[in-house]
């Protein structure tokens, strides 16, 4: 209220007052009327009381005005807001009050104006600046300060709002009314239409999310298919790489197929036989198929990891994992998964030399292919039936097998199968000493590789190509053959494959007396052996470097190194690879003429191949007997064994054996004077040689024969 207004106001209630009293004097009587004097006085009377009650309402108004002015602002000594004209207090008295519809601080129009100026801002902004001091109770002392913070970051979001990094229209439109809300104080009304905007901004983000999502899976896919694309051309790194990275495009919630193209990475990387890089993959592959529940990518997985195990001849942990992999396809009745881990287990048992727990395997997972009518899996156990019947000595049923592995593969059109089929008859034929029939199955074998690019097989039948040539005495033809899969073997990473091959040309050197050059080369396959954790391969490889030394007549450096291979051999449990070292323990006790500990080492080595049922192993062994005894004088025990081992060679078609022991019981009956009958063995021995092709033995043979004419004279 205006203090005009009061002197009024104050003016007319003293007028009423004085003519009240003037009246009620009789002062006026003489002219006025009687009645009109009465009337006069009433109207006096109450305007005077009206025009009092006005003033002191009006005092009233101002004092609590001033009250309040007084508790919201600032001292002369606080701090004050800069303008143009010098320190401005907002609490600073005086002056004319604003007469607007919002509070300003108790400041007046004129300084709030100038304040509105000086911090940049619009007038209703900084009405709206008040509020919010207000609201949230700021002590007076702080006042100056926080203001000038919201001034800031009220400058700052209005220049944010003049960048729109947005091209939609509607974005920008809801912007734009924002910050024009904004600089007119309508916060309320900004922070709504920000809202909107984002709302829009959201539904276009899921909107692009879903098709980036589709595209993600997408070019994921095609990846994958590059992956397939190089393991039918057997670019096993490349598909790994292809695998890996339709992985990682995988967008989220794809977990399965996540895990899917991890476990195909690895298994295009065990191939390599790069089991370091492939494990943790898997392992990843595996940890993922058990948080999501996918059982059956669980089982698949675990069989796959079995390979790594094995390979490097951890016999017990790859077991545990089949038996588990076993345990789940089992719980969720998938047969043909079944199948794939109980043919694996069987390799594990033929490994550990348990040929009878390995066909008891077998002849399950047979059944189930059957049942299922899985022709595909119906020939791989057929071909591992074979395999085992094979390692036994037991040719005859081995090959009813793997030709019945073979028609099916024709039957279906599978070449990769009827590859490793025809490699694995030729090894039979190879064993029967038949080496011509056994070089037209790889020869037909290495076609269909070619054919199909199958490098990997290719290097491995051109290193069982090589041991025909070698078995035939052909060192050179061997060693080329041998050079050539070895070249393969490192095009492609196959480590386990180069292992094998340096280990075979390290016999062709040391068969051809360069011992030092033979020695290279098996050192350099124990390397890699060891390198890739292939215990198997690494046993095989002390075996035959102890073979040096023994030529060598380092008959300790071989003792060590067969004891060591023998450890290696029973850690893994290869009861074959026991076998085989046993008996070359033997040898060397044989050359020093320990004949007692290498006819126990020899009796052991038998044992253990009975055990197992190969008899291969065993007709070996009863010929390296028989020679003990010769040695001893003994001959009629020497041709006991040589009769034995002749009996079971002859029972497993093994014709090179024949053509041996015939051989060696020659000498044995030339040693007793028999030489009618040494000559009927050298014979019979010399007519097998020259059926199968074998050139080198028909060599000793014909001197041999020579020997007797020249002892009959």
């Amino acid at each position: 209220m205006k203090t005009e207004f009061l002197i009024i106001s104050g003016s007319i209630a003293l007028f009423f007052g004085i003519l009240w009293i003037v009246l009620g004097k009789g002062l006026l009587r003489q002219i006025t009327a009687r009645g009109s004097e009465r009337i006069l006085q009433h109207v006096l009377r109450y305007g005077f009381w009206i025009a009092l009650c006005v003033t002191i309402s009006g005092i009233g108004l101002e004092a609590w005005k001033n009250y309040n002015s007084r508790k919201l602002s600032t001292s002369s000594t606080e701090k004050t807001f800069q303008s143009e004209g010098g320190p401005m207090n907002i609490a600073q008295s005086g002056g004319t009050a604003i007469q607007h519809n919002y509070y300003y601080g108790g400041i007046s129009e004129k300084r709030f104006e100038a304040l509105a100026g000086d911090l940049a801002v619009h007038k209703t902004a900084l009405a709206n600046f008040f509020n919010i001091l207000e609201k949230e109770q700021v002590p007076p002392k702080e006042l100056d300060e926080k203001l000038r913070l919201i001034a800031k970051e009220y400058k700052e979001l209005l220049q944010r709002l003049d960048i729109v990094g947005s091209d939609d229209p509607e974005i920008i439109r809801l912007k734009a009314e924002a910050r024009q809300a904004i600089e007119e104080g309508r916060f309320d009304q900004a922070e709504h239409l920000l809202n909107q905007a984002e709302q829009r901004d959201l539904q276009a983000i899921e909107q692009l999310q879903e098709a980036a999502d589709k595209r993600r899976l997408s070019a994921s896919e095609t990846n994958a298919d590059n992956g397939q694309l190089q393991m039918l051309q057997f670019h096993f790194l490349k598909a790994a790489q292809y695998y890996q990275k339709a992985a990682q495009l995988l967008p989220q919630g794809h977990d399965k197929e996540y895990a899917g193209y991890l476990r195909q990475s690895a298994l295009a990387l065990l191939y390599l036989a790069q089991y370091d890089a492939a494990l943790p993959l898997l392992e990843e592959s595996l940890a993922i198929a058990q948080e999501i529940g996918d059982k059956a990518g669980e089982g698949a997985t675990l069989n796959n990891i079995v390979k790594i195990y094995d390979a490097r001849g951890d016999y017990s942990t790859a077991l545990n994992y089949l038996e588990e992999s076993l345990a789940i396809f089992k719980e969720i009745g998938d047969k043909a998964g079944q199948g794939g881990p109980l043919n694996n287990i069987s390799l594990i048992y033929k490994a550990r030399g348990d040929d009878s727990t390995a066909l008891r395997y077998l002849e399950e997972s047979l059944a189930i292919f059957k049942e299922i009518g899985d022709k595909a899996g119906e020939g791989t156990t057929l071909n591992n039936l074979g395999s085992i019947y094979h390692d036994r000595g037991d040719y005859s049923t081995a090959l009813n097998y793997l030709e019945e592995s073979l028609a099916i593969a024709q039957e279906i059109g599978d070449k990769t199968s009827k590859d490793v089929i025809l490699n694995n008859i030729s090894q039979i034929y190879h064993d029967r000493g038949d080496y011509s029939t056994a070089l037209n199955y790889l020869e037909e074998s290495l076609a269909i590789a070619q054919e199909i690019g199958d490098k990997a097989s290719k290097g491995v039948i051109l290193n069982n190509i090589s041991q025909i040539y070698k078995a035939r005495g052909d060192d050179s033809t061997a060693l080329d053959y041998l050079e050539e899969s070895l070249a393969i073997a490192r095009e492609i990473g196959d480590k386990a494959g180069q292992g094998t091959t340096l280990s075979n040309i390290g016999l062709i050197y040391k068969a051809r007396d360069d011992d030092s050059t033979a020695l290279r080369y098996l050192e350099e396959s124990l390397a890699i052996r060891k390198e890739i954790g292939d215990k198997a391969g690494e046993g095989s490889t002390l075996n035959n470097i102890s073979q040096i030394y023994k030529a060598r007549g380092d008959d300790s450096t071989a003792l060590r190194y067969l004891e060591e291979s023998l450890a290696i051999r029973k850690e893994i449990g290869d009861k074959a690879g026991q076998g085989a070292t046993l008996n070359n323990l033997a040898a060397t006790a044989y050359a020093k003429g320990d004949y007692s500990t290498a006819l126990h080492y020899l009796e052991e080595s038998l044992a253990i191949f009975k055990e197992i049922g190969d008899k291969a192993g065993q007709d070996a062994i009863l010929n390296n007997i028989s020679l003990i005894y010769n040695a001893r004088g003994d001959y009629s025990t020497a041709l006991d064994y040589l009769k034995e081992s002749l009996a079971i060679q002859q029972e497993i078609g093994n014709k090179a054996g024949q053509g041996t022991t015939l051989n060696n019981l020659a000498a044995t009956a030339y040693a007793k004077g028999d030489y009618s009958t040494a000559l009927d063995y050298l014979e019979e021995s010399l007519a097998i040689l020259k059926e199968i092709g074998e050139k080198e033995a028909q060599g000793a043979t014909l001197n041999n024969i020579s020997q007797i004419y020249d002892a009959r004279g």
